[in-house]
């Protein structure tokens, strides 16, 4: 008993530095980007001036131009640039199609930009 008890212990240790080192690497990411900021918007600037189908995106300027949207409310711009995305990014990227759907919801049912 006292085995599965130290055992339990461990792997609670385990979670919490497993939960530290994410919560690191976040915030490490979050500087990263916030860095690039002007560069990924200007990639993102660039996809809203296209009329075809992006190939090979850069997530992280999808990622940044759309919360600056959401930000500014220009649902119109996420729903545009999300129009010209092949379904496979968002296959890999949950929390941009997330700002699709619900810019597009938000277009349709109020009218926004």
């Amino acid at each position: 008993m006292m085995k599965n008890k130290q055992k339990n212990l461990d792997l609670l240790r385990a979670v919490r530095t497993t939960a530290e080192i994410n919560r690191a690497c976040k915030a490490l990411r979050r500087a990263y980007l916030e860095g690039r900021k002007e560069e990924l918007l200007s990639i993102f600037q660039e996809y809203k001036n296209r009329t075809e189908t992006i190939k090979n995106p850069d997530p992280d300027a999808i990622s940044k131009g759309f919360i600056e949207c959401w930000k500014n409310r220009d649902y119109r711009s996420i729903a545009e640039v999300g129009e010209l995305l092949d379904q496979k990014f968002f296959g890999l990227n949950r929390e941009e199609e997330a700002f699709y759907i619900l810019a597009k919801k938000f277009i349709q049912e109020d009218g926004h930009n």
